[in-house]
């Protein structure tokens, strides 16, 4: 007999999860359905269906790239109360298998039909297993983007003395090319401030990339702008402190990565001096947080969010959600 599967259907519509409800019963009665109206992500699920729109706010993106740092990954489609082909195409882009309109009853066909071809991620598990077995360990590459060849020399000179088994490459242009797993990017180029559209092009091209800002440029609005675009993170340009604390989530992503895959554990150089405290890693493709240093005139609340959303496995297993970590920066920083 063929393993049930668990699904979570994330909506905000009371009606329409009485809808859905009724028809999964009838359609899946050896499937486990659950339900939640908060847009919020919590593991052990096989599959998830999730609205993009919350009271008027689309909130897909985000979820999308929380869920994008499970492992293993589970299969996501989307809901929409309209779509157009660009919609489609976005949803897709974010790691979606596919996405389907709540009003259109043959769309709500085409989604049974596709949890049906759905496997238990205990089964897929197995076959990931094989599948890394038959082929080598890809590498773990990072790409820093800056237009300062003074900032080039010294990062990388810091980065192979850490790292001397990890690969760097840099670029002068404010270009995006090639698969990383960590992007560090400055802000400030000639052609102006290039952050935003280079974090929105990474994160297009690259859902489950790292993509950590790395400038002396960084104003309250474009910070809090690339915290919600998809970048990682942010860190001071020439502060020995913040590069020590970019080095140390560069080392935490690698590690997971060598876990997930196999291979041995990463080589890391001479540190020099005592190392501050370990920076909060955010899930890879979803909106995330700053490292873990207090900024100017704003004082360290406790998270009143305990206990929900979503507490990844390896690397993740030590955070807050990330939902939780973006709201309290947004409020931070509209207090600037």
């Amino acid at each position: 007999m063929a393993q049930p599967l668990k699904i979570l259907l994330i909506d905000d519509d009371p009606w329409f999860i009485k809808i859905f409800e009724k028809r999964f019963q009838k359609r899946f009665p050896e499937h486990k359905l659950d339900t939640r109206q908060s847009p919020e992500v919590v593991e052990g699920y096989d599959v998830y269906v999730i609205d993009n729109d919350f009271k008027g706010t689309a909130q897909l993106p985000r979820l999308a790239g929380q869920l994008a740092a499970f492992q293993p990954k589970p299969t996501v489609f989307a809901l929409s109360g309209t779509l157009d082909n660009a919609k489609r195409q976005s949803f897709q882009q974010l790691g979606c298998k596919a996405a389907f309109e709540k009003a259109n009853p043959d769309d709500l066909e085409r989604l049974f039909a596709g949890i049906e071809r759905c496997q238990p991620l205990s089964q897929a598990t197995s076959h990931q297993v094989a599948a890394l077995q038959a082929k080598p360990a890809e590498p773990f590459r990072v790409l820093l983007i800056d237009d300062d060849i003074d900032i080039h020399k010294m990062f990388g000179a810091q980065f192979r003395h850490r790292f001397p088994k990890l690969k760097l490459d840099t670029s002068l242009e404010p270009q995006v090319g090639g698969a990383y797993d960590v992007f560090v990017i400055d802000n400030q180029f000639t052609e102006g401030k290039m952050a935003e559209s280079l974090a929105q092009s990474i994160r297009k091209e690259h859902p489950e990339a790292v993509i950590i800002a790395h400038s002396a440029t960084l104003d309250v609005r474009t910070l809090k702008s690339l915290l919600n675009k998809g970048c990682s993170g942010a860190c001071e340009k020439g502060n020995p402190e913040d590069l020590e604390v970019l080095f140390k989530l560069i080392e935490k992503c690698a590690e997971e990565k060598a876990k997930r895959s196999g291979a041995p554990t990463v080589e890391v150089g001479s540190k020099g001096g005592s190392a501050p405290p370990s920076p909060v890693l955010p899930p890879s493709a979803g909106p995330a947080v700053l490292p873990s240093q207090e900024k100017p005139g704003v004082k360290d609340k406790p998270s009143t969010q305990q206990g929900s959303g979503t507490h990844g496995k390896g690397i993740l297993a030590a955070l807050r959600t990330a939902a939780d970590l973006l709201r309290e920066w947004n409020a931070r920083l509209d207090q600037k």
